[in-house]
């Protein structure tokens, strides 16, 4: 893994275009593909992946069920390509074979052009696009099988359900995060059982790697409990419906995630990878020597507090002046919805917070936080309204402004330095994940 060339990927790669060239030449090359199904905007087909015996075990993976999470496509279309033609790769397919379907937003991957051709994070932070939360591809799969979200999960459900009659050990779908102190990963299992010796390689090859495994344990926040270091079990979908009852719409549809469907279907172990597209240098998971949370924590609940009437100014503008200039509604009404839905949940999400932190050794990264917060709020505020807004709007210099002022202020605190995680390493911890995860199953 330390030795494979990756310096040929580029973010531009994922392009529907250029996947479908790419498919096409896995095909050539001895893959079998399949058109399963077309995105929402119906300008897009979705592919299928298939390679080796179909009476062998399958490793099945799934990429870009969120729109701005694009490096797992990279990832598989890089390891089909050296499943057929790198010897040291190649004989996994004598064990099993591997099923995937590599992008399942290609709708979503389009909409982040704007950063996706021209990355940096401060492109990434003000171009970042997402879907709302009840048109989400990967918790859009049909409790019942009717009645999906979109079209994508129900081709997901409908592609896999042809491998139903093969055994299933291992299944993964790639995944990204906007910022944090490490990468990491979630069970769908509610243990590790026998693939602790996965995550042991993968923390060997961390620090290789250049970027640690996130280690804090945020407990009850966000639903995720800490398995060990850099492992997190995901809440099933029934859990996160009720963080969300909060917001009007925002649990209307959250319905199975691809890992709660496949472990229905008989796999026996599902994750997640969580990679993060920008690495803040400063963050450290270090403790404050001789300094607990809960003295901390004043600063802490300061900075959510903030946040919380942050949100509900930006909501009060969305609602009212903002619609006279806007130029994307889509993008409108995923803001609105944002920050209605925090707005409405911020006493439990603030509950939540002092509950996974309270007699815990306080960490440096929420410090760092805090320091860094006014700055990111404006930059956001700015970024938001640019984004949303026609070139006709009163003041969109003075904007423009705010935004790159806000985010030299933020890079400069602490010497944060924020930096896009390099895509070779993005793709490395991707690609350990699945090839960790298969051997462990031989």
């Amino acid at each position: 893994m330390h030795t494979l060339d990756l310096r040929d990927q580029q973010y531009v790669h994922v392009h529907p275009e250029h996947v479908k060239q790419r498919v096409q030449d896995l095909t050539t090359a001895g893959a079998f593909h399949a058109r399963i199904g077309t995105s929402r905007s119906g300008a897009w087909p979705l592919y299928g992946l298939q390679l080796g015996s179909t009476r062998k075990p399958a490793i099945v993976l799934t990429a870009n069920n969120h729109a701005e999470e694009v490096v797992g496509t990279l990832s598989i279309l890089k390891l089909f390509e050296l499943l057929l033609g790198d010897a040291r790769f190649s004989e996994l397919l004598d064990r099993f074979q591997f099923i995937a379907a590599p992008q399942m937003n290609p709708d979503g991957v389009v909409n982040n052009w704007p950063w996706i051709h021209d990355p940096s994070p401060k492109r990434y932070l003000q171009y970042k696009w997402r879907d709302h939360r009840n048109e989400d591809v990967e918790h859009g799969i049909a409790v019942s099988g009717v009645d999906f979200v979109r079209p994508e999960p129900k081709a997901l459900v409908s592609w896999y359900s042809m491998f139903a009659d093969c055994p299933l050990p291992f299944y993964c779908t790639l995944h990204s995060c906007s910022a944090d102190t490490g990468a990491f990963f979630l069970s769908g299992n509610e243990d590790l059982g026998d693939l602790v010796q996965v995550f042991e390689i993968i923390a060997e090859n961390a620090q290789a790697f250049g970027l640690p495994l996130k280690g804090y344990d945020m407990r009850k926040y966000k639903n995720y409990r800490r398995l060990q270091r850099g492992v997190y079990s995901v809440p099933r979908h029934g859990e996160m419906k009720r963080t969300y009852q909060a917001s009007d719409s925002g649990a209307r549809t959250f319905l199975l995630n691809s890992l709660e469907w496949m472990l229905q279907r008989g796999v026996h172990s599902a994750f997640v990878s969580e990679v993060p597209m920008i690495i803040p240098v400063a963050y450290t998971e270090e403790e404050v020597a001789g300094v607990t949370a809960l003295a901390c924590m004043e600063p802490l609940v300061q900075k959510l507090e903030d946040h919380i009437a942050r949100c509900s100014g930006r909501l009060t503008y969305l609602n009212g002046e903002g619609n006279s200039f806007v130029a994307d509604a889509h993008r409108l009404a995923w803001y609105t919805e944002k920050h209605n839905a925090f707005s409405k949940s911020a006493a439990r999400q603030l509950k939540l917070f002092l509950e996974c932190f309270a007699g815990a050794p306080a960490l440096r990264i929420h410090q760092t936080q805090h320091d860094v917060q006014d700055a990111y709020s404006r930059f956001l505020e700015a970024a938001m309204i640019l984004n949303v807004a026609g070139q006709s709007m009163p003041g969109i210099n003075q904007l423009q402004g705010q935004l790159d002022s806000a985010y030299v202020e933020m890079d400069a605190v602490a010497g944060l330095a924020n930096r896009m995680t390099p895509l070779d390493m993005h793709m490395r911890y991707q690609l350990l994940m699945i090839l960790a995860g298969a051997t462990a199953r031989t």
